[in-house]
């Protein structure tokens, strides 16, 4: 067929070429070895991670205890103390007064995320933590009443007074800025969530302990509770939002921001190659002669197009199956993955192609 024959000649000539294992080879693999160790160590484990810090807080009281509960301030300690497993600080904190500052930091990396802490943090965060202090106590108390029988009614008055932190509601939602293609801002996303569970916690023991001396001093209560774990049980939540540095905007489909930012430099970079590689062929055929003989031919355009795709298809597929196997042996990830997963980039890189 003369498609199949046309291609395998383009093939032949390609691979006597000197320049086509600088643009086939050598600057594919270039590219791969900067990227691919980049990508590893953008984000190491062992780094502390430069944020912005931007706090709207206003302090409230406890109905119970009468003292002021700085939430946020409290928050924030425990930012700053923070570690990873590898006994380094999880966040250099900056702080900010203008969020667009803020903002333009992060798009200007300066700093690789913010946080945002909302007016209402100090009262939705004691919300929490009294319903949490409210449910350990209730359960303690309740179990008391069988082993202090004589103190039936000041057990009974304590449980009235904390009644309402049960009924209480919480919607507490801090707000981290940050870019989803930044492994580091990403890193620090995930961390803030995890640290502030476990401010929650921490605080949530801390205010249970103020309230029950609280209820034993007013109530003349004689016998002390073992407040020494939290309860699960709760429908309260607790969400930190990702906005997007720079609009403001709510990121709820990771996916398609993380793709809505990478795929128009993909394009541009697959145009690119394409016609570097479309000009370069054109070139070989015209200094090598052949697209004048096939001028002299019945070869239709269709069919020197068609050959054309099936040699660039042909080179392709061995270039990806040389650069996977190259990623793995270099470690950008396993050879133990999915064999459709092997499939599905192999696709891709010859389609880029």
């Amino acid at each position: 067929m003369i498609v199949i024959d046309l291609a395998f000649t383009r093939i032949k000539q390609v691979l006597r070429s000197k320049e086509f294992y600088f643009y086939v080879i050598a600057l594919p693999l270039f590219f791969l070895i900067l990227l691919g160790f980049l990508s590893k160590g953008w984000a190491p484990t062992t780094q502390t991670i430069d944020i912005g810090y931007y706090t709207s807080d206003v302090t409230v009281m406890d109905p119970i205890t009468g003292e002021t509960l700085n939430m946020e301030e409290e928050f924030f300690k425990l930012l700053v103390a923070h570690e990873t497993d590898e006994d380094l600080k999880t966040f250099s904190i900056s702080n900010h007064t203008d969020l667009e500052v803020m903002d333009k930091d992060i798009q200007d990396l300066i700093i690789q995320g913010g946080i945002e802490i909302p007016s209402d943090f100090s009262f939705q965060a004691s919300n929490i933590t009294r319903f949490y202090s409210a449910l350990m106590i209730t359960q303690l108390l309740i179990e008391s009443f069988d082993l202090y029988p004589a103190e039936f009614s000041s057990i009974n008055a304590s449980l009235a007074e904390i009644a309402p932190y049960i009924e209480s509601s919480a919607d507490l939602v801090v707000k981290f800025h940050g870019d989803v293609t930044l492994q580091t801002a990403m890193q620090a996303y995930t961390s803030t969530w995890q640290i502030l569970s476990e401010f929650l916690v921490d605080y949530t023991i801390i205010h249970a302990n103020s309230i029950w001396l609280e209820l034993k001093s007013t109530h003349g209560l004689t016998f002390d509770l073992n407040i020494t774990s939290q309860s699960s049980d709760s429908t309260i939540t607790t969400e930190v939002q990702l906005i997007s540095a720079g609009t403001g905007d709510v990121v709820e489909d990771f996916q398609g921001e993380f793709f809505s930012r990478l795929l128009p430099g993909q394009i541009i970079q697959m145009i690119t190659m394409s016609s570097i590689s479309a000009i370069w062929v054109l070139d070989q055929e015209i200094r090598s002669g052949l697209l004048k003989r096939i001028k002299l031919t019945k070869i239709t355009s269709v069919q020197y197009f068609g050959s054309f795709l099936l040699a660039w298809s042909l080179i392709a597929l061995l270039q990806g199956i040389f650069i996977l196997v190259l990623s793995a042996i270099l470690g950008f990830f396993s050879f133990a993955i999915n064999p459709l997963a092997w499939l599905m980039m192999l696709v891709s890189m010859v389609m880029l192609d």
